[in-house]
């Protein structure tokens, strides 16, 4: 056998998920010769993920090669929640670059917005200008500089001699109390900082902090770090929820829109590690194009991202990322097989993914999730959630969250793809022919009298219908009455005639008898439900043969008479 034959030709899908699992590696890069210029040659998004993943702890070999491009995306993401400041979150990694040195502490402070460390200084420093004996128009000496309480102590010179400084004890604006390590260490970062090449930048930081308003500050590095984050694909909440506007799947079968720039950021490792299987990925592996799949690689992040933000989740929230991607991940799927047969769904996601952009793709699936949710919506407000069982109400439930996500077996999860379409849709349309074959046959509208268990609020769909089978099994009509001991016993004595815990073949269509006049499909859900429901019942009543007169509150699968 020849050498060729045995090697795997990797299609441009795999070779970009391999780079992404190779970047991945940033601690195998800190063995090269060269580690440092290739760190700082890695895309700055997949530099965030690397250090997140590893930890502010053991971060500093890495921080100690960190460009500024990479800095500044670090800080963008730590140093702010919810579009407010965290002077603590930025303190943290100004604490791990000191580790890493002094040189990357002066590259981390080069790299920030000089409103974002002025903002930080103002919080946590009282600055004042220091005196000058020949200045003609001398600064006014500050109340805490006049008579310094002792919780502020000690007061530091600047080593230029151009301020006093002095650690707060209080947060400027939110009044909330520092720990005296915090304290000391906002005062070594700015004695650390003056000992770099730059010392003016702090200097001019510094005067910064002393001269403008928080208020004013935070808005402004709020607004340059929003404008970099953008570049990203994080871009504002108004813009983000985009990602989830309704769009009919129709559009699947138009034509493509224009060709639009290939996007420029790389896919992370963290990305790749959840999008790297099932139909989506499968139907990438089709494409033999690098140009098409390059494109594709580069929507992605910002696709993801959009979906991030109007999830409501920070950038830097690996676990809200990961289930962002899930999520993301099943709408594409979900669109890409829309309307395919099983067996056509990787040849119609072949055909789909060229053509629909991903970020529409995202939101046909998302809209075929939200339909699902309408037709759960208009059960539950026809019928009342009373009226299904607990496993059809966790799934109705679980249906109308903000995201529409499935319930089983007690798990409630995101929608994952085609499958879980189908069999929500199974379940829907189960239930729609249910609750119509019921009304028709008058099983809703029974008003059953007596002592009566289980109470109302548990009399589900399947317990009324078990019960009107029942009742047809007795010869009667078909409707919700409840069965006395007599009747239970009667239903008992048929099960003995059977010889088993199975009722007749005549007892079964003359249960089902009533569902001729219906429509095919609620026929059909009707009958599986009836079926089902005679053997629960025979299976409770299978024990209790022979027995005169069964006690009713005993038996469970019907209504029951126990007065």
């Amino acid at each position: 056998m020849s050498t060729e034959s045995n090697v795997v030709a990797l299609v441009p899908w795999s070779m970009a998920v391999r780079r992404a699992a190779q970047r991945r590696k940033v601690f195998d890069l800190l063995d090269a010769k060269d580690a440092g210029a290739r760190i700082r040659a890695l895309d700055p998004l997949e530099t965030y993920y690397a250090v997140k993943e590893v930890g502010i702890e053991d971060a500093a070999p890495i921080l100690a090669h960190l460009g500024k491009e990479q800095i500044a995306v670090l800080v963008d993401v730590e140093a702010w929640q919810r579009q407010r400041f965290e002077p603590d979150d930025l303190l943290l990694w100004l604490y791990a670059f000191r580790e890493a040195g002094l040189e990357a502490l002066g590259r981390a402070a080069a790299a920030m917005d000089r409103e974002a460390l002025a903002l930080l200084l103002r919080r946590r420093l009282f600055i004042a200008l220091e005196s000058k004996e020949d200045r003609s128009d001398p600064e006014p000496v500050p109340e805490w500089l006049q008579d310094p309480a002792d919780e502020i102590m000690p007061l530091v010179r600047t080593p230029d001699r151009r301020f006093i400084i002095a650690a707060r004890v209080e947060d400027e604006l939110e009044e909330e109390p520092i720990d005296e390590e915090d304290r000391k260490g906002v005062l070594q970062i700015v004695d650390d900082l003056y000992k770099n090449e730059s010392w003016e930048d702090v200097a001019t930081v510094l005067r910064l902090a002393l001269d403008d308003l928080s208020s004013s500050m935070e808005e402004d590095a709020l607004r340059f770090r929003n404008a970099r984050l953008e570049d990203y694909g994080f871009p504002s909440m108004a813009r983000a929820l985009e990602i989830y506007g309704p769009l009919d799947p129709a559009r699947l079968d138009e034509p493509p829109p224009p060709p639009h720039p290939i996007g420029t950021i790389a896919l992370p490792a963290r990305y790749a590690a959840v999008l790297n299987d099932g139909l989506f990925s499968a139907a990438l592996e089709t494409i033999a194009d690098p140009k098409l799949v390059t494109r594709l690689e580069g929507d992605l992040v910002p696709v993801a991202n959009r979906a991030l933000i109007a999830d409501g989740a920070e950038p830097g929230h690996l676990e809200a990322l990961t289930a962002t991607l899930t999520r993301v991940k099943g709408y594409i799927e979900i669109a890409l097989a829309h309307g395919a047969a099983p067996e056509d769904r990787l040849r119609t996601a072949a055909d789909r993914l060229p053509r629909v952009p991903l970020g529409e793709l995202v939101r046909i699936g998302y809209t075929i999730t939200l339909q699902l949710a309408a037709r759960a919506r208009k059960i539950a407000l026809a019928r009342g959630l009373e009226r299904l069982d607990d496993d059809d109400r966790a799934l109705f439930e679980a249906l109308g969250r903000r995201r529409p996500q499935l319930s089983h077996l007690g798990i409630e999860r995101a929608f994952g793809g085609p499958d879980d379409v189908l069999w929500v849709d199974e379940r829907i349309t189960r239930l729609e022919g249910l609750f119509a074959g019921a009304e028709t046959l008058g099983v809703l509208s029974h008003s059953p009298s007596g002592v009566i268990v289980p109470p109302e609020a548990e009399r589900t769909i399947d317990v009324l219908v078990a019960t009107a089978a029942a009742r047809a099994v007795l010869g009667e009509a078909f409707l919700p009455e409840p069965l006395g001991g007599e009747a239970l016993a009667d239903l008992a004595d048929r099960l003995a005639a059977a010889g088993g815990p199975v009722f007749t073949k005549a007892d079964r269509l003359r249960a089902l008898a009533p569902l001729d006049a219906l429509e095919a499909p609620v026929r059909e859900a009707l009958v599986d439900e009836i079926e089902g429901a005679l053997v629960r019942l025979a299976d409770v009543l299978w024990p209790l043969v022979g027995v005169d007169r069964i006690d009713p509150r005993f038996v469970g699968v019907v209504l029951r008479r126990v007065d």
